[in-house]
């Protein structure tokens, strides 16, 4: 397991704020969060596809549901349905409008679906279409109440990148948000990593919207 970065998003309650806030918390090197996604970075094995490969234009994936009986809390409210771009962002806004927002910038932003996870938002690939094994995946792991869902984009083209593997995690009773640069990639970008409530609230890592991945390499 070779992921490099997670980014831990803590949702925290305040008097203040009905809704809500995030605290941001950076791991170096930090494995897989919790120990329960014991698959090598590049495994498919039991993953279910969610995004499909082969992509001329920049869209939205059709909407997933999360299991019934997975509890999550995004900004202190429910959220049961999501939806998938190429470029790194992950709405629970299922009636968003195509295209997704293409070259990205600071949080918050209008063009940014609201209850938004922004997990390496850059551009759509300079050379369209997505390659044959451009996917996002999804999988759970470890049982009630302590399961975590991973999506993972899969070997994908997008910015300058010819492949880049990242992902994003949803942990139930903690409603933490774990958005991971898995640390393979080869190419040169420049990301916005965050979350999105609103277009006048968000959280996003300092670096954005010049974030690059970690050290390229397929091994």
């Amino acid at each position: 397991m070779k992921k490099g970065i997670i980014f831990i998003l803590v949702l925290m309650f305040t008097v203040s704020w009905a809704y809500g806030d995030y605290t941001l918390n950076t791991v170096i090197d930090g494995g897989n969060p919790g120990g329960l996604n014991g698959d090598s970075d590049t495994s498919t094995t039991d993953w279910v596809e969610v995004a499909p490969p082969a992509q001329a234009v920049n869209v939205w994936s059709a909407v997933h549901t999360l299991p019934a009986d997975f509890s999550f809390l995004f900004y202190n409210e429910p959220v049961t349905e999501l939806k998938i771009s190429q470029n790194g962002l992950i709405t629970f806004d299922v009636a968003a409008a195509d295209p997704p927002p293409d070259v990205n910038v600071n949080l918050p932003d209008a063009t940014v679906p609201d209850k938004t996870i922004v997990a390496f938002w850059d551009e759509f690939t300079l050379s369209p279409p997505t390659g044959s094994n451009d996917r996002v995946f999804t999988k759970t792991f470890g049982t009630a109440p302590n399961r975590q869902i991973w999506f993972k984009y899969h070997s994908f083209e997008y910015s300058g990148y010819s492949y880049a593997y990242f992902g994003f995690c949803l942990e139930e009773t903690t409603n933490r948000v774990y958005i991971v640069d898995y640390n393979y990639r080869s190419g040169t970008g420049a990301a916005t990593i965050g979350l999105q409530y609103d277009a006048t609230t968000a959280i996003e890592q300092p670096d954005s919207p010049n974030f690059a991945f970690l050290a390229g390499g397929s091994s």
